[in-house]
């Protein structure tokens, strides 16, 4: 999809038309990277990096959980001490 701009005043007389533009439609970024997971006494605890592929537009992470409602974080990890729910959690 390409958009370009073109002025017509109040007497009917038009512009040349614009540049054109294509906007970047795939913003998405890649998956993460290096995802691991630790038991540690009453916590289980998530880490990952950024991916490689468009990180810039990686706002925020979204942990989602079998068993539970999905938690939204801008850092690279997150803390999950429900222990007890976490125990269905399957290993991927």
């Amino acid at each position: 999809m390409t958009f370009a701009i073109q002025l017509e005043t109040t007497r009917g007389k038009l512009s040349d038309i614009s540049n054109t533009v294509e906007p970047d439609s795939d913003r998405c970024s890649g998956p993460v990277r290096g995802l691991k997971a630790t038991v540690d006494q009453h916590q289980i605890a998530i880490k990952w990096e950024p991916p490689d592929i468009k990180a810039a537009f990686a706002d925020v992470y979204i942990v989602h959980r079998v068993d539970g409602p999905e938690v939204r974080t801008k850092e690279t990890h997150f803390e999950d001490m429900d222990l007890k729910l976490a125990r269905s959690i399957p290993t991927l």
